[in-house]
């Protein structure tokens, strides 16, 4: 979704909606981690947020919820597509374009919550992460994500291919 927050169009999501993801906002996970040789517990965890089933197309969806303008929509794009217009994670930076493992991003968290792991929501993370990118922006590293035309040029040869 390169330039959709932007311009409030459609932007690109890229492979399968439904594709398993976990994401944890590292403050929560820090908080917990302390916590653990607090309470001595000295267990292994799968520590994320939120539990399955919880697809790339649900995290697209709430970023865009929270801080795209209204009218945003997504454009699912198919990985082997992508792949064969040179596009990768550096392209579309939140997309697992080399990922073979994903079966991992379906791991049960509940065992971690039970000993107090407490994400707060996704839909938090994603306003307060952009509202502190706003007030304090990153520069972008050169290379990495698509300009508006880049991923208006994209979306129209998807929709082109698809005819």
């Amino acid at each position: 979704m390169g330039g959709a927050h932007r311009a409030g169009r459609a932007g690109a999501g890229a492979g399968r909606p439904g594709r398993p993801d976990q994401v944890i906002d590292g403050r929560d996970l820090g908080t917990w981690t302390v916590s653990l040789p607090e309470d001595r517990t000295a267990e292994t965890f799968h520590a994320v947020s939120p539990p399955p089933p919880f697809g790339f197309g649900r995290l697209l969806e709430t970023i865009a919820a929270a801080v795209a303008p209204p009218g945003t929509t997504l454009t699912w794009v198919d990985s082997d597509f992508l792949k064969a217009e040179g596009q990768d994670d550096n392209s579309l930076p939140l997309w697992p374009a080399a990922d073979t493992e994903s079966d991992i991003n379906a791991a049960d968290p509940t065992a971690a919550y039970a000993t107090g792991l407490a994400p707060r929501p996704l839909a938090t993370s994603v306003t307060e992460l952009y509202a502190a990118e706003r007030a304090a922006p990153t520069p972008k590293p050169d290379g990495i994500g698509l300009t508006d035309d880049q991923e208006a040029d994209l979306l129209a040869r998807w929709t082109a291919s698809r005819c």
